[in-house]
C-alpha cells in the first residue's frame, strides 16, 4: 500500500467531513479496491494473450494443435480469430448437426434471393421484392398494401403484377420464412456468425430436437409477437437475429438456472451477445429491435417449456417427439411459401 496515497485519501476523507476513524477505513477500502483492480486487469491481460485454449471436451491444447489428443476432434478455428473471441469474453464452439443445417438454410435462402433479386451478391433484393420470398410484413402494413393495390393496382406501391393475387391479410408461414433472407452480405455474415458461436452451445445443453424447434418457434414469435404489443414496422422484416436472440434467451435463463460454473458461463456469453448485437444494430441503423427482444423473450419462455432432458427419461423420450414436430413446423412453412410462388409470383414473372 503506498503510504503518500493513503495519507492523501486520509487527508480528503477528512476534508469532506469524515472522522479520523471513518477517513482512515474509507482511505484503506479504496487502496485494496485500487489494488484488487490492477490485479484483475492483469490477470484479464493475462488471458486474453494466452495462446493455449479449450476444446469442447474441455481438454487444455497448444495454440499450434490441428486435432484433441483426447477426444481426436479436429480443430478448425484460426489462432487469430479464437484470439480475437477471448479479448471480447466469447467462446469458440464447434458446429453442431442443426446448427450447420441452420446454417446452410441461411446460405440456400441467400442464394435465392440472388437467383431471382435484381441486385448482386452485397445487396440482393430490394426491401418489397422480398414480399415475393416470403419476408414477414406486419398487419397494419399488409392492409396499406392490399388497400392500395385494390384501389389503384400494384404498380401504384411499387409492386409487380404478382401482387394483385396477395390475400387480405399475412399468411402465417412468412413467420418462418422471413428468417431464411436477409438484407445484405453484411446482415447475413453477422447472423452466420453469431448462429456459429450460440448454435452449439444451446444444442449441446438442449439437444439436437429442442433446439431445432425452438429455433422455428422463436423466429414466428419474433415476427408475431411485436406486433400483438404494437411495435409495427414500416417495412417488411426479413433476417435470422429474432431467431438467433431466441437462442440467446433461451441459453441464458438455463446457464443462470443450472448455476455452475459452465452455466454462468454460458449466461454471461450470451449477455454479451445480447450488448453486441443491440450495439450493432443501433450503429447500423434500420434494425428491428422490437422482433430481436420478441424472440428473447420466447426463447426464455422456451427454456422453461422445453428443459433440458438431463438423463431423465421421460423428457428423453420427448425428444423425437419435438424433432418431428420441428419438421412438420418447417416443412409446412415451407410448403406454403411454395404454393404461393407457384400460383402468384412465378406466373407473373
Amino acid at each position: 500500500m503506498s503510504e503518500r496515497k493513503y495519507k492523501l485519501l486520509v487527508w480528503w476523507y477528512r476534508l469532506t467531513g469524515s472522522s479520523e476513524v471513518q477517513a482512515e477505513w474509507k482511505a484503506r477500502r479504496a487502496v485494496e479496491q485500487g489494488e484488487q483492480t490492477r490485479g484483475a486487469l492483469g490477470a484479464e491481460a493475462a488471458r486474453v494473450t494466452d495462446r493455449r485454449f479449450k476444446c469442447v471436451c474441455g481438454q487444455l491444447l497448444a495454440a499450434d494443435q490441428k486435432t484433441c489428443h483426447a477426444c481426436g476432434r479436429a480443430q478448425r478455428m484460426p489462432t487469430w480469430a479464437r484470439s480475437t473471441l477471448r479479448a471480447l469474453g466469447l467462446v469458440v464452439p464447434e458446429v453442431a448437426p442443426v446448427t450447420t443445417l441452420l446454417m446452410a438454410l441461411l446460405v440456400l435462402g441467400y442464394g435465392v434471393q440472388i437467383k431471382v433479386g435484381g441486385g448482386g451478391l452485397v445487396n440482393p433484393t430490394s426491401a418489397l421484392d422480398t414480399i415475393a420470398l416470403g419476408s414477414y410484413v406486419g398487419p397494419d402494413l399488409w392492409a396499406r398494401l392490399v388497400q392500395g393495390i385494390a384501389m389503384f393496382g400494384p404498380e401504384a406501391v411499387g409492386l409487380p403484377a404478382w401482387a394483385a393475387k396477395m390475400p387480405a391479410t399475412p399468411e402465417i408461414w412468412r413467420g418462418f420464412t422471413y428468417s431464411l433472407l436477409h438484407g445484405g452480405l453484411m446482415h447475413i455474415a453477422f447472423n452466420a456468425f453469431a448462429l456459429f458461436q450460440i448454435g452449439p452451445l444451446v444444442e449441446d445443453r438442449f439437444g439436437a430436437s429442442r433446439t431445432l424447434l425452438a429455433w422455428v418457434l422463436t423466429a414466428l414469435g419474433a415476427a408475431l409477437l411485436p406486433p400483438m404489443l404494437g411495435f409495427a414496422r414500416g417495412v417488411p422484416i426479413v433476417g435470422a437475429s429474432g431467431a438467433v436472440f431466441g437462442l440467446i434467451g433461451m441459453a441464458m435463463l438455463q446457464g443462470h438456472r443450472d448455476g455452475d460454473a459452465r452455466g454462468r458461463m454460458i449466461r454471461d456469453v450470451m449477455i454479451r451477445w445480447t450488448i453486441y448485437t443491440t450495439l450493432f444494430g443501433l450503429a447500423l441503423g434500420g434494425v428491428a429491435h422490437a422482433a430481436h427482444f420478441g424472440g428473447l423473450a420466447c426463447g426464455a419462455a422456451l427454456s422453461l417449456l422445453l428443459p433440458p432432458p438431463d438423463g431423465r427419461p421421460s423428457r428423453r423420450a420427448l425428444g423425437p417427439i419435438l424433432g418431428l414436430a420441428a419438421v412438420i413446423l418447417m416443412g409446412g412453412c415451407l410448403y406454403g411459401f411454395w404454393g404461393w410462388w407457384s400460383t402468384a409470383v412465378s406466373p407473373a414473372l
